[in-house]
Order: C-alpha cells, then sequence, then structure tokens
C-alpha cells in the first residue's frame, strides 16, 4: 500500500527529475548555439560570408568590390557553394572527386539535400550531388572542448561525379604557419561592411575575397605538441592602436559572415601558387567588441589543416 506521504514523496522527486532535465536540455542548446570561448574574452558562433571595410575608408570598400567573377581564368573556380535546402555554405575542391568544408555543415544533413555548385565561366556552371559524407572521427558536435571550440570541425564530401576538367584543385600547404601569416579568405554568402556588417544577401553563385593576419594558434585537444587552430581580429582601419588586419587596408583585411562556414583559407606560396591552409569555421565577440559579430572590432578563426593531413589524405586514396 502506498501512503498519501509516499505519493507526494514521489510526485516531488519526478518534478525535480523534469526540472533537471530540462536544465540540461536548455543547457545542451545554449552551447551548442553560442559559447564563451577562447578563455572566457570571446562569444563564438559559426561561421557562415566575406565582410569587408568600411565604405567612407581609404580606399573606399563596398560588397561589389569584394566579389570574384565567375570567370574559367579566376584563381578561385574550384571554390564552390554548398546549398542545404535553402542554406548557402561553402566548400573547396582537393581532388576531383572531393570537396572540403566544415563538418557543422553537413553534420546530420541528409545526402539527397547537399548539392556542391561551381561557377567555372557562369552562374551555377555545374551543381554536382554528393555520394558521401565522411565527417572527422574527433569533431564533437555538441560539447566543446576546454578551450570551448569545436576542434576538429572538418569535413569531406564525395561527389557523385568529378568536378570539370581544368577546374583548379588545390593542394594542402604541408607545414605549419607562423603567427603574423596573411590568410586569404574565398567565401559565399552575405556581404557587408566592418561598420555596418551584413547589408547583402547570400547566394550560391557569388564568391567574395578578404584577407586577414593569423593572431593566434590554439593547441589541438587530442596532441598538445600541435596548433589545430588559428584566430583572427577584424581592426577597424581607422584606429592608429592596432597591428593585425588594419595593417592590409581598407579594401583587403576582411572577417567572416552568414555564409561563409566552410569556406577555404589560403596562403601564396612564391613559384608554387595558392595553397590551403585552413577551412574557416567560426566568427567571436572579443571583450570589447559590438554585439554584431560582423563589425570591426570582433575576430574569427577555424580550423588548420596540415595536422589533418593524414586523415584527409587516407579519404581520398580509399574513396576513389
Amino acid at each position: 500500500m502506498i501512503t498519501r506521504h509516499n505519493c507526494t514523496q514521489e510526485k516531488e522527486t519526478w518534478q525535480i527529475l523534469i526540472t533537471n532535465m530540462m536544465k540540461y536540455l536548455v543547457s545542451t542548446l545554449l552551447l551548442w548555439n553560442q559559447c564563451l570561448v577562447f578563455l572566457g574574452l570571446l562569444l563564438l558562433l559559426p561561421a557562415y560570408a566575406i565582410i569587408g571595410g568600411s565604405p567612407t575608408g581609404n580606399p573606399p570598400d563596398s560588397p561589389a568590390l569584394r566579389t570574384d567573377p565567375n570567370l574559367i581564368a579566376s584563381p578561385w573556380t574550384g571554390v564552390g557553394s554548398i546549398s542545404i535546402g535553402n542554406g548557402v555554405f561553402s566548400g573547396v575542391l582537393i581532388s576531383p572527386h572531393h570537396v572540403l568544408t566544415a563538418a557543422h555543415v553537413v553534420a546530420g544533413q541528409h545526402l539527397s539535400n547537399i548539392v556542391f555548385n561551381l561557377n567555372a565561366g557562369s552562374d551555377l556552371s555545374h551543381r554536382l550531388p554528393a555520394a558521401r559524407i565522411f565527417i572527422h572521427p574527433n569533431y564533437a558536435t555538441i560539447k566543446p572542448t576546454a578551450d570551448s571550440i569545436n576542434h576538429n570541425d572538418l569535413a569531406v564530401i564525395e561527389l557523385a561525379e568529378a568536378a570539370p576538367a581544368g577546374v583548379p584543385i588545390y593542394p594542402i600547404l604541408m607545414q605549419s604557419i607562423p603567427l603574423g601569416t596573411i590568410i586569404t579568405f574565398v567565401g559565399y554568402g552575405a556581404g557587408g561592411d566592418g561598420l555596418q556588417g551584413v547589408t547583402v544577401r547570400s547566394t550560391a553563385s557569388i564568391k567574395r575575397v578578404g584577407a586577414n593576419r593569423v593572431e593566434q594558434l590554439l593547441p589541438s585537444n587530442t596532441a598538445a605538441a600541435q596548433q589545430d587552430v588559428y584566430l583572427f581580429r577584424f581592426d577597424n582601419p581607422a584606429r592608429t592602436d592596432l597591428q593585425y588586419s588594419d595593417a592590409l587596408g581598407n579594401n583587403v583585411a576582411a572577417t567572416l559572415a552568414y555564409g561563409d562556414s566552410g569556406s577555404p583559407v589560403f596562403v601564396k606560396i612564391p613559384l608554387g601558387g595558392w595553397h590551403l591552409v585552413g577551412v574557416n569555421t567560426f566568427v567571436m565577440r572579443l571583450p570589447k567588441g559590438p554585439e554584431n559579430r560582423q563589425k570591426f572590432g570582433n575576430g574569427g578563426g577555424g580550423m588548420l589543416l596540415y595536422p589533418q593531413l593524414t586523415w584527409i589524405k587516407s579519404l581520398i586514396h580509399s574513396t576513389h
């Protein structure tokens, strides 16, 4: 027989359990959508476009000036957009059958929803469906590591058909990069400027180009001797007390915004052309930065590729 006292206790116990479960679900969602990162100094979100300098700067900048024409001769023809439903993201060819992007772009997505688009000579000249997806085995989709960054945020898409001949396939740099390295971003998505943030909507047929400098390298969460995350800061060129992106010029320095997750990061090697060094995966709010993460005073970052060479090469060699 259950007394009234015991029934009350049981009811209270269930209420406590339900309350705790709700708290856990809420906290998990908060970790997924916005995480305090980088020693508690900034707020991190997935990087979804290339945001340029001030429209009133010297020289003035605009989203149109950052647009790369969809010409066969463009060095960025092998950088494509990834369409997933109504969303636009970015990826880059690392073999005729393989596209490198961010894990959070494709994780949990059905193959039939994923299309890699090239703009080689015309808008959306080639639309290549995905055949398989490979998520980095150490990627954590919900719980970030001690520095609150989702390390290993990388994925490879195997295409159902090969990219057309003549489209660039980009090599990965076979060494690490030092602090201060100038990195070039190429991505799809929204455009804008550092004063206003996003001003132009994303589209799968328009890619933009910008650059920044590596300000910090963070250690791997699995191999302490390696550094596998880069960070950069988006400075206002009107300020004279800064030393990184502002030095590149108002019409060169850039940050990321909505549409650029999975976009490639390049360095130019003398006599060797453009080489891949990273994949953009997040934007971040710095301590004194504005709430809008696409404005001057904030920053971003992503995954370095050199520490991941073994995994990437094994996929390319084993799947095609």
